[in-house]
């Protein structure tokens, strides 16, 4: 077997690439020289902006309306100035699994996993959360189902159960969060930073412990409610 020196090889590589550039390929490399800045730019289209139907309730809720009706949908998305920032020095992480159990734990007319099988059988979803200074809800469901799909979202907002066993299935998995927390070096920044920057004591800089998780009550749960989840 006769073995070639690589500069043969590739000068042979060179030459069949060649044989394959188009015909032209030559030629336009011989033509004028045009930059990005001459090659002409066509007006860019308008932007539509979307400005939103804004009414307010007797009760003093107030609503932002936009209409899209690309698909057969309605998306509702509900903002509770609420947060773990008014969480108790004692009982950090109320907040959290008060949002969770509201959604988790369904309401006083219809439990959550009752609750879980009807919003599948409407191809719908109901969120909800609290992180460190807002609250959060939300639906998605078909326009059909509009109707039934908010009167779900509205219970879930006003009238929670907090049955006890989804109490303390939250709290299991907030002991859980506690003891893999160390785990990665991210998570561990991001709790130490808020530290350094409001101080260790500041409500922004407070994170869960077993003691703080062990505290928290139904009752506390149904009072947290109480004072931060109504229309005004």
């Amino acid at each position: 077997m006769r073995i070639f020196p690589k500069q043969f090889v590739f000068l042979i590589l060179a030459a069949g690439l060649l044989a394959l550039a188009p015909a032209g390929a030559a030629d336009a490399a011989d033509g004028p020289w045009v930059t990005p800045k001459d090659i002409p730019i066509p007006p860019l289209k308008p932007v539509p902006t979307l400005e939103p139907e804004k009414f307010t309730l007797p009760n003093g809720m107030t609503f932002f309306l936009f209409e899209d009706h690309d698909f057969p949908l309605v998306d509702a998305h509900a903002i509770v100035r609420v947060g773990s920032m008014y969480d108790p020095r004692d009982k950090v992480g109320l907040a959290s699994i008060t949002g969770e159990v509201m959604r988790s734990g369904g309401t006083t007319l219809m439990t959550g996993d009752a609750l879980d099988e009807r919003l599948e059988s409407l191809g719908a979803s109901v969120e909800l959360g609290i992180g460190g200074a807002q609250g959060t809800a939300s639906l998605s469901v078909l326009s059909q189902d509009a109707e039934e799909g908010m009167q779900i979202l509205s219970e879930v907002l006003r009238k929670p159960a907090f049955p006890e066993d989804k109490i303390d299935l939250a709290k299991k998995q907030e002991r859980t969060a506690i003891a893999s927390r160390n785990d990665e070096p991210l998570a561990i920044l991001g709790r130490e930073i808020p530290k350094l920057i409001y101080g260790k004591d500041h409500p922004l800089a407070r994170h869960t412990e077993y003691a703080t998780i062990e505290a928290i009550t139904r009752v506390d749960l149904q009072a947290f409610h109480a004072e931060f989840f109504h229309p005004d």
